[in-house]
């Protein structure tokens, strides 16, 4: 197959949607399973950030789930190399969550509401079964600092003056990545709450996110 780009490979699963494929004008080399398109090149790089395979880690742990959520793993490093070049500041991570909205309907959660405490997400996945009435939360920041990055990588930050110091483009590709294997196995007698919440440097955004779980019903968590 041939993604939009360009990209071409023996085991490739492309297309213009490719999440592994960070702009649409790059035109290496990449596989992984669509997900979501970001809306830029990182620094008009002429190459993808993966010209080169790359292979989830051989880490040292057991069970059926890490085996699976391990096979996300170039998708997931590919997301959040994205976040990092595109930060953004707390109650302004619009970009962020219009990357993370669109990532959580690919991996096909039950439900998105966007636009809490402004920039704000909550999503719900359902287990085979509810019949317990749990539910548990699952929480990623989202927010960047207002620092200058000196790193020279080709996903350093976009933006002069803002940067992932904090690790929250991290926090967010992980839980992206969570959501993915709960909504494909839902092998749990519940309800998983995601929450991605905005302005945690100081900002309050805890509290507009409780705000909302409290105004929606999602007490037990």
């Amino acid at each position: 197959p041939v993604c939009n780009a360009g990209a071409t490979g023996p085991e490739n699963v492309l297309s213009e949607r490719c999440l592994l494929c960070l702009s649409h004008s790059l035109g290496a080399q990449c596989s992984g399973v669509p997900l979501l398109s970001p809306a830029a090149p990182v620094h008009g790089a002429e190459t993808c950030l993966r010209t080169t395979p790359m292979q989830a880690p051989r880490l040292k742990a057991g069970g059926r789930a890490f085996a699976q959520i391990s096979q996300y793993y170039p998708e997931l490093v590919a997301l959040r190399r994205d976040l990092h070049a595109h930060p953004e500041l707390g109650f302004e991570e619009v970009y962020t969550a219009a990357r993370v909205k669109e990532a959580l309907k690919a991996c096909g959660v039950d439900g998105v509401q966007d636009g809490i405490g402004r920039t704000g997400l909550v999503a719900t996945i359902r287990g085979r079964s509810t019949a317990s009435g749990a539910m548990v939360g699952l929480r990623a920041d989202m927010d960047a600092l207002p620092m200058t990055e000196c790193n020279d990588f080709a996903w350093k930050s976009a933006k002069t003056g803002l940067m992932h110091a904090c690790g929250h483009d991290g926090h967010t590709a992980m839980l992206v990545g969570a959501a993915r294997y709960l909504a494909a196995t839902r092998n749990f007698d519940g309800t998983a709450v995601l929450i991605f919440q905005p302005g945690e440097e100081g900002l309050a955004g805890a509290r507009a996110m409780m705000d909302y779980l409290v105004t929606s019903g999602r007490t037990r968590i």
